[in-house]
């Protein structure tokens, strides 16, 4: 795993910012002006939009049985690496990731339980990912019960990271925290 780590990445937006006021024009205009061109140059947003084929209110899934769903993922920011789990969840069990019967093409799971894509989305670029939900509890425990499945798409950006997607965990220890800034052109 080639992380680039944050001191490295500032320490080349620096470079960048050291670069831009040497070159910058004598009437380049507020220091905000500068401020965010140089903000710009050193980072990026990632957002995903997700559209979510719901499921009918009280489908259920019946012995041995799945149900089909499907979430539209979509790259509105920087180019990301996606990965993609879906948890079940049912009152006093432990929570529990579900395996794919199909892996939809594109994507590879690995041992840490994630459905990885196999290449970055690109800006304005979306995939689909599909699955079958189904009863992970084989030991009757669910029969009767409302569960809970919530897929979790998570996604970092490219420029930072390259995943190993052979191994069992692609993106190493890399935190994935969630995004709270937009977007914003200089």
């Amino acid at each position: 795993m080639k992380t680039l780590g944050r001191r490295p990445a500032l320490g080349l937006g620096v470079l960048a910012m050291a670069a831009l006021v040497a070159q910058a024009p004598v009437g380049l205009g507020s220091s905000q002006s500068l401020w965010r061109a140089m903000a710009h140059l050193a980072t990026d947003t990632v957002d995903i939009g997700l559209d979510d084929h719901r499921i009918e209110e009280g489908t259920g899934i019946v012995a041995e049985s799945a149900v089909p769903h499907a979430v539209d993922i979509r790259n509105e920011g920087a180019p990301c690496w996606v990965r993609v789990r879906t948890v079940a969840s049912l009152g006093g069990r432990k929570d529990a990731v579900l395996e794919p019967a199909a892996v939809p093409e594109g994507f590879v799971v690995s041992a840490d339980g994630n459905a990885y894509l196999e290449r970055p989305l690109e800006e304005g670029e979306a995939v689909t990912w599909t699955e079958d939900l189904y009863d992970p509890w084989k030991d009757g425990s669910s029969l009767g019960r409302k569960a809970e499945f919530t897929t979790v798409v998570e996604a970092i950006q490219r420029d930072h990271v390259s995943p190993e997607l052979g191994s069992a965990s692609p993106w190493g220890d890399v935190a994935v925290e969630r995004c709270v800034a937009k977007r914003s052109d200089p």
